[in-house]
């Protein structure tokens, strides 16, 4: 991580520092060494990166107050859910071709807004998989929030996905719930946005239950 600028800094913590009011630093020069170099793995992490930054620079009242609203959204989902016996297992996948799912704080993120994640572990590094290992998971949602891609720029090259044979005999496409997500905007971040990742999820998996206002923008329900 470079010392100075932004250079060649995570997603996290450029974002944080956006949040936290001190976007003139990311443009002055000033000496980052010292701040997280790489992204956390949990969402209890996510807040303390944001102390943590906070602290450099002095604004913990700032952080305070962010990392407040961040965990009341948190556990908003948390408490509707509490007594929700339905939760459908759940694959992320983030790459069409070779087929890569979602890892890191994803798997942590499906949970707590009401699924079961597949094929991934909280924490982990996101792995590659073979679609067999997909098919005979045969998970009940599927979200594709392809990395750094829009969702038109997924739905460009759905068809990756779409030929594969075997893809219309998942139960997720047989039920009408597969999802295309914004990758870029939404799920290429360990930083405050998560919690809008997480509402996303929510949002999908558990749509009886949430309406953050997401769909049509953030995530769209696709299908054939």
């Amino acid at each position: 991580m470079s010392d100075k600028g932004t250079g060649s800094y995570n997603t996290s913590v450029t974002e944080i520092v956006k949040a936290l009011g001190l976007e003139d630093l990311l443009d002055g020069g000033y000496d980052f060494q010292g701040l997280p170099s790489s992204g956390p793995a949990s969402l209890k992490g996510v807040f303390e990166n944001i102390l943590t930054i906070a602290g450099k620079f002095g604004v913990e009242a700032r952080a305070e107050v962010l990392v407040e609203e961040l965990s009341e959204r948190t556990e908003i989902i948390r408490h509707k859910l509490k007594f929700v016996e339905d939760r459908p297992s759940v694959t992320c996948i983030s790459r069409l071709a070779p087929l890569g799912l979602a890892g890191m704080l994803i798997p942590e993120l499906v949970e707590i807004a009401g699924g079961i994640p597949v094929l991934t572990e909280k924490g982990k590094e996101p792995p590659y998989i073979e679609f067999e290992e997909l098919k005979t998971a045969d998970p009940a949602v599927i979200v594709i929030a392809a990395a750094n891609s829009s969702i038109e720029q997924t739905l460009l090259k759905i068809n990756l996905l779409l030929d594969v044979p075997g893809w219309y005999e998942l139960a997720a496409v047989k039920n009408n719930r597969v999802y295309i997500a914004d990758g870029s905007r939404y799920f290429n971040s360990c930083g405050p946005s998560l919690v809008d990742t997480l509402e996303i999820l929510a949002e999908i998996i558990q749509p009886k239950q949430f309406v953050f206002g997401f769909e049509g923008d953030g995530w769209v329900k696709f299908s054939v």
